[in-house]
């Protein structure tokens, strides 16, 4: 949708694209995040008990995320 109407407003089709990818990457961590809080949350798993190498392996994604949204502030920052 937002390379539809970017060159209505005389952007580059291609760069708008672009642009729309890198701020996918801010939504991430809070996709991750939420998955953290809910298969920890009792009131949603029950009886259900997550393990532990999933929890690490979801903070490390989690990490992995906030790394690559920095980078995504950082290219958005030289881009402007």
């Amino acid at each position: 949708m937002v390379a539809l109407i970017g060159p209505i407003f005389g952007a580059n089709p291609i760069e708008v694209q672009i642009l729309s990818q890198v701020f996918n990457v801010f939504v991430l961590p809070a996709v991750v995040l939420g998955i953290i809080l809910m298969i920890n949350s009792k009131k949603v798993m029950k009886d259900y008990k997550t393990n532990i190498w999933v929890n690490v392996g979801l903070l490390a994604a989690l990490f992995f995320s906030l790394i690559i949204s920095f980078n995504g502030i950082i290219a958005l920052t030289e881009y402007f």
